[in-house]
């Protein structure tokens, strides 16, 4: 429950606050993206993407000042899980698959809470959408024009892209060579009590600004890249897991890239997700070394939609985790004489797979943070605590040494 369906609460203290303009200023969002009025046809043999110029929504206002703090946190997390719990309809193509809430908190703070299928947005427009927010909220506010530039079509070309690269006779053999000898390990089930809901069974650790300045010094001197290194480290973790020495991970790739005419301020969804394999355990960073090349290898080919090559290679299981990296380097802050200051923030983005995992890189304040989701029907929450304390102290090992193997 909650698969693929996207939510961002966030927590704000704004001197002056103006409802109205706060309105406005996403509807000056959706009008500037087709994405966000974007509906799928089902039926159509391919399902087919639409945009409505003419999609109707309404934001909701939900007035919780009278509420204390502690209530109005419970409040606004018991309203996350029944939004959850409602899933977007694709089958409704007047519908919007976004929705927004404002919870009113005081004269000056509100909760912002957008929520949407993943089929509209990425995690990178997700940053553009709350950076165009602002700067339109504030010019509003002011009593100006928003500017935000002229709808582009860069979801267009990417649905174009992925196609090409879908019917690819070089990328249909590439993967083919890759994937092969592939064998995904079955994972013992455990025995869910039903106590631990899906949306609680994940596990963080955060990383020192300090650790993560070290580890991106190590890659850098090594010609790697820090997506490279961090993902190496997981595959130790997996195999930690698995106990063999072949693993394979589902990541996510990033399809904003030169094929597209403008791919960074566009909403959209513009990731895949394919299978990296690492086939022999070697010191950490000739490991490393060889996931890099992986990466570089794989990005031409990158766009080959996941359910094409699972259907290639009869609909056979190529992984059972996936692997996110991020590292939003658009995020913009408000400025300081807007007024608007942030007090927190709460998300959901869950995958399909039994496990999930995310390494995340704030490039404002420094840090990070290492994330797995999981499914409770399969691993137990020890399980995968023991991963995470693994995962951290090999990249902890790494920043120490700069050369010492996990496997020694």
């Amino acid at each position: 429950k909650g698969v693929y369906h996207v939510q961002e609460s966030i927590h704000v203290a704004d001197t002056g606050f103006s409802i109205d303009a706060l309105e406005a200023a996403f509807r000056t969002v959706v009008e500037r993206h087709p994405a966000l009025r974007t509906v799928i046809d089902i039926e159509s043999t391919p399902p087919m993407q639409w945009v409505r110029r003419d999609l109707k929504w309404n934001l909701q206002v939900e007035d919780s000042s009278h509420l204390s703090f502690a209530e109005q946190e419970e409040y606004i997390a018991a309203a996350l899980i029944a939004d959850r719990a409602n899933p977007f309809n694709l089958a409704d193509r007047q519908s919007p698959l976004f929705r927004v809430t404002v919870f009113l908190r005081s004269a000056n703070e509100f909760n912002w809470v957008f929520s949407c299928h993943h089929a509209i947005i990425d995690g990178w427009g997700h940053r553009v959408l709350l950076n165009q927010l602002v700067q339109a909220y504030l010019a509003i506010k002011a009593g100006r024009k928003a500017q935000l530039g002229v709808p582009d079509s860069a979801c267009r070309e990417f649905v174009a892209y992925q196609e090409a690269v879908r019917r690819s006779d070089k990328a249909f053999e590439f993967w083919k060579e890759y994937v092969n000898g592939i064998v995904v390990p079955s994972v013992p089930r455990a025995k869910h009590t039903g106590a631990l809901k899906l949306e609680e069974a994940r596990a963080v650790h955060p990383l020192e600004p300090s650790l993560v300045e070290t580890l991106t010094q190590i890659a850098r001197a090594n010609a790697v890249s820090m997506q490279a290194l961090v993902l190496s480290a997981w595959f130790e973790s997996l195999r930690g897991l698995t106990g063999q020495e072949l693993v394979t991970t589902g990541v996510i790739t990033n399809g904003r890239s030169e094929h597209l005419t403008d791919p960074l301020s566009a909403l959209g969804l513009f990731w895949n997700i394919v299978p990296v394999v690492l086939r022999v355990a070697l010191p950490m960073l000739e490991q490393v070394a060889i996931v890099q090349k992986d990466l570089i290898a794989i990005e031409p080919y990158s766009a080959y939609p996941l359910p094409q090559l699972l259907a290639d290679h009869g609909e056979r299981e190529l992984f059972f985790s996936s692997f996110r990296y991020l590292n939003f380097w658009n995020v913009q802050q408000a400025p300081a004489e807007s007024g608007l200051r942030l007090l927190g923030v709460r998300a959901n983005d869950r995958y399909s797979f039994p496990l999930s995992c995310t390494a995340s890189f704030n490039p404002l304040a420094g840090g990070g943070l290492l994330q797995l989701e999981y499914d409770p029907d399969v691993f137990t929450a020890s399980t995968v605590q023991a991963m995470l304390d693994n995962f951290a102290a090999l990249l902890g090992k790494v920043a120490a040494s700069g050369v010492q193997s996990p496997a020694q």
